[in-house]
């Protein structure tokens, strides 16, 4: 904080910022109720009151309940893919290292590792009407989680650490929402 090591929990500007851990994740909450959680390696949740129904913009989308209007730049341009999305949102900083992204598909990937990918010993699970998450279906689409880690382990490769933060990333969006799932 400010350029200082600190422990949690730690409270800041009076009290209105809290930064504390929640079991294992980092979470910050304000007075104002935005609550981010972070799990210290690569899932982030950001929730707001529904009172900023549709007073947001930014890389978190508008939050007016329209996933098909949320790729819109800082100019107001509605952008066709989330590669120039969010390109788009990026800061002119001469130290920043972030490169665009090119507007590309996502990584080459050969049908057969796709096929792999796609299957129950991986991504598959996610999906799999009789598998672990078949309860959270009704509640939470698998099918843009599933993407993604397919995505995900053909642009680093079939990695068991890159495949199980895909899968927990399911999982622990399935229990926010209140969804038990079976042991996978």
């Amino acid at each position: 904080v400010n350029g200082e090591t600190v422990n949690l929990p730690v409270s800041l500007e009076s009290g209105n910022i809290r930064l504390f851990q929640s079991g294992s994740a980092a979470v910050l909450e304000t007075v104002f109720g935005l609550r981010v959680s972070y799990d210290w390696s690569h899932y982030a949740v950001v929730m707001v009151p529904s009172l900023y129904s549709g007073s947001l913009c930014g890389l978190c989308g508008n939050f007016n309940g329209d996933a098909a209007d949320d790729f819109v730049s800082p100019n107001g341009t509605a952008l066709p893919t989330a590669a120039a999305f969010g390109n788009s949102w990026k800061i002119s900083d001469p130290e920043a290292v972030c490169t665009d992204d090119p507007d590309s598909q996502g990584p080459l990937c050969s049908d057969s590792f796709r096929r792999l990918f796609s299957s129950e010993s991986y991504c598959g699970i996610l999906s799999n009407a009789s598998g672990p998450f078949r309860r959270c279906h009704s509640v939470l689409n698998p099918s843009t989680s599933w993407e993604n880690c397919i995505f995900d382990l053909c642009a680093m490769g079939a990695s068991s650490d890159l495949l199980c933060q895909a899968i927990g990333t399911y999982a622990a969006e399935c229990q926010r929402l209140g969804v038990t799932t079976r042991d996978w």
